[in-house]
């Protein structure tokens, strides 16, 4: 960090100009090497934030890094973003049909934490439906995304967290087991099962989940409803 040192004065020499009072003298020189060394601080100053972590206050580079509820994060990759723009924002990604179907894909950007559900009649009718951002640990070969949400859920995040900036939301199982397994089986409900908490959108169309091990919050997933039962769901169910 820049330090400004005082301002230096010349020690004053006593001049008795009429009326008698003593006046001081300053260096000109001085002075402006101390307003000089006043301006450099304040270019400097938003340099040292960038270096110490903290953003540097643009709204491009927050918009970038964070992730919108119900969206993804606008630019990089979000719900409704066709699969041509995602492979041009990201240099590595990793794709493969889903359940053999050649209208659906899992992308996977492995290095950013991040994974994807494209789907689309043609190759370029292709767009993301549903985009998930992995916090903690590896899921399903990806790694963990340094992104947070808007309100600062990520890595690190606990379900009060959660449930303090977002409010009450629909809890379901994320285990293996559903309710009437367990209930069929006289268990009691494990504290320290993984959970979905869900989150719709004001028009319904999005719902935003995130799930839970513990008391941690792990991974974000924002699924496109409409096309989630268009091109999955439909095609799951048997005929």
């Amino acid at each position: 960090m820049l330090l400004v040192s005082e301002p230096m004065i010349v020690p004053r020499r006593t001049v008795m100009p009429e009326g008698g009072r003593a006046a001081a003298c300053y260096n000109p020189c001085l002075m402006r090497t101390f307003f000089l060394s006043c301006a450099i601080a304040l270019l400097a100053w938003p340099v040292q934030a960038r270096q110490d972590g903290t953003p540097a206050g643009t709204a491009g580079d927050a918009d970038r890094d964070t992730i919108e509820m119900h969206v993804g994060i606008p630019g990089l990759v979000y719900v409704g973003q066709s699969l041509a723009e995602l492979k041009t924002r990201f240099s590595e990604i990793e794709s493969s049909n889903f359940a053999g179907d050649e209208k659906v894909r899992i992308v996977r950007i492995v290095d950013r934490g991040v994974s994807c559900f494209v789907a689309g009649d043609s190759e370029e009718a292709m767009q993301v439906i549903s985009v998930g951002f992995n916090f903690e640990g590896t899921y399903e070969g990806v790694g963990e995304s340094g992104y947070r949400t808007i309100e600062g859920i990520g890595k690190g995040s606990t379900v009060n967290d959660l449930l303090g900036i977002y409010g009450r939301a629909e809890i379901t199982s994320a285990g293996q087991k559903s309710f009437m397994q367990r209930r069929k089986a006289n268990a009691r409900p494990d504290p320290n099962e993984p959970k979905k908490y869900l989150f719709a959108s004001d028009d319904g169309r999005v719902k935003t989940y995130f799930q839970s091990e513990g008391a941690q919050v792990v991974r974000m997933v924002i699924n496109h409803l409409a096309l989630i039962d268009q091109y999955i769901l439909k095609r799951q169910t048997p005929r």
